[in-house]
């Protein structure tokens, strides 16, 4: 993530805010979703924080349309104008418990969590979902670069 930083301007951080959750699978705090045609997004690491004790999905699936207001990315190399290929949403409603189980996080009340994803990566059209299991204000971030399988 350094060197694409770095090198490339291809890092960048998505965070829902504090997001309230209504109490089970009903929401996606957090939805990121690949568009890009000739790069993958290599999920490097997934930060989450809640006001109570809480378990929070981590899910990887395809979704044709995330719904839910839209979250922009910040380019961690501020220098950088890349323009970056993804949809991001935070408050997802329609798609909450689409795709396959890739970790279940459990977390204490104002003890923020760093999931390390090394590995994680989306091709076109993948997406990684976080949902968080019972009421709270969450947070949700995701980090992660861009790089061209082909280079």
């Amino acid at each position: 993530m350094q060197y694409e930083s770095d090198a490339n301007g291809n890092s960048y951080a998505w965070c829902s805010g504090s997001v309230f959750t209504s109490g089970g699978p009903t929401d996606s705090i957090l939805v990121v979703k690949n568009t890009s045609n000739s790069s993958n997004l290599h999920i490097d690491k997934i930060l989450v924080s809640s006001s109570t004790i809480e378990s929070f999905n981590i899910r990887v699936a395809t979704i044709d349309s995330p719904t839910g207001t839209s979250v922009r990315p910040v380019n961690l190399n501020t220098q950088s104008v890349n323009v970056v290929d993804v949809v991001s949403v935070h408050t997802e409603t329609t798609n909450n418990e689409s795709g396959d189980l890739l970790a279940t996080l459990f977390v204490g009340a104002n003890a923020p969590f760093v999931f390390k994803t090394d590995g994680l990566f989306l091709g076109k059209n993948r997406v990684v979902t976080v949902t968080s299991n019972t009421s709270a204000v969450a947070s949700v971030t995701i980090m992660g670069h861009y790089k061209n399988p082909n280079i």
